[in-house]
């Protein structure tokens, strides 16, 4: 682990030319989480925005356990921000940590970035938003005096490293959830329902939603702060 955060150091030091011979085989190109939406493409890397240094030219996208550092160009290099253009410079104020795709051209094995693209938070009408406070609240009532069952749609993994008291896992997958969703959910349909995943810009949350009103379940929500926000 150590030795990794000291090449990913080196590397934003000096710049990804200098480490060109470093073979990148075997590095994933997309989050697993990010799979449960979308699909690896060539040309594209899609994972967490981690850093940029803009003295060596160099961008750090993190995906799962690996760092990718890409050179960059402030001149030529579009970034999209929920979809608003901004200038290369914007990227030195962007928060960090956030799940971003990054459009790249690869010569003499240096992939030099074109376009970064950050996700906006995932649109759901209000009526269908839970707020913190009221998560705080249920939680430290349970779910039997609260009156409600709390859903972690993230894969088991993701789970593992942590998730929020009293949740249940149910995973969102495009094939299973049903089947899982009957040994999960409760039988009685009306019963209040909140999903939650990663944080405002995951789909599995309200993909989950979507899926159990298409069940029959009448009371469902999502918080979209997830995860991240505990």
């Amino acid at each position: 682990m150590k030795l990794r955060m000291l090449f990913t150091a080196l590397a934003l030091a000096i710049g990804p030319g200098a480490f060109a011979q470093a073979p990148a085989a075997g590095k994933p190109t997309i989050g697993k989480l990010c799979t449960n939406c979308h699909q690896a493409a060539p040309g594209q890397l899609q994972g967490v925005y981690e850093n940029v240094a803009f003295k060596s030219k160099g961008i750090q996208l993190k995906i799962d356990a690996d760092t990718h550092v890409l050179a960059f160009d402030p001149a030529t290099l579009k970034v999209l921000d929920a979809g608003e253009a901004k200038p290369a410079e914007a990227l030195k104020d962007l928060p960090k940590n956030r799940e971003a795709r990054i459009e790249f051209a690869e010569k003499d094995g240096v992939k030099t970035a074109t376009l970064v693209s950050f996700k906006g938070p995932i649109q759901i009408a209000p009526e269908k938003l839970v707020k913190y406070d009221e998560v705080v609240k249920l939680v430290a009532l349970g779910p039997v005096k609260g009156g409600y069952v709390l859903v972690d749609s993230r894969p088991p993994l993701r789970v593992q490293e942590g998730t929020i008291p009293t949740s249940v896992n149910l995973p969102f997958t495009t094939s299973g959830f049903d089947q899982l969703a009957a040994e999960r959910l409760p039988a009685d349909k009306a019963t209040r329902i909140i999903f939650f995943c990663q944080g405002v810009t995951c789909m599995l949350s309200p993909n989950s939603l979507r899926r159990a009103e298409a069940m029959g379940y009448t009371n469902v929500r999502v918080y979209r702060e997830g995860w991240r926000h505990h």
